[in-house]
């Protein structure tokens, strides 16, 4: 379970526990959540990854995604860039 609120986990397990379900908690770790991403953040990391972008090899690169989305290339670098690294800084706890 991923979320980011430290009391919903509680209440999770608390009813779990009230049902008889067996479970263990493999990893609990502080994760932030992603509000630190703009909503144009947002917008451009989903297209890229609903289009293929992240994929091996690439389905979209910049120049297909900034078309699609109506912006420049150097729009689509840039914004890519500081969306990524939010996310990884938010992952690794940075």
């Amino acid at each position: 379970v991923v979320h980011d609120k430290k009391e919903a986990l509680g209440n999770l397990l608390k009813r779990l526990d009230g049902t008889g379900m067996k479970y263990r908690v493999l990893e609990e770790r502080e994760f932030k959540n992603l509000d630190s991403l703009t909503k144009e953040q947002e917008r451009v990391l989903k297209a890229a990854l609903d289009m293929g972008y992240y994929n091996f090899p690439k389905d979209v690169g910049v120049r297909e995604l900034a078309l699609k989305l109506g912006v420049s290339t150097a729009y689509i670098s840039y914004t890519l860039r500081s969306a990524q690294k939010k996310v990884i800084q938010l992952y690794l706890k940075r």
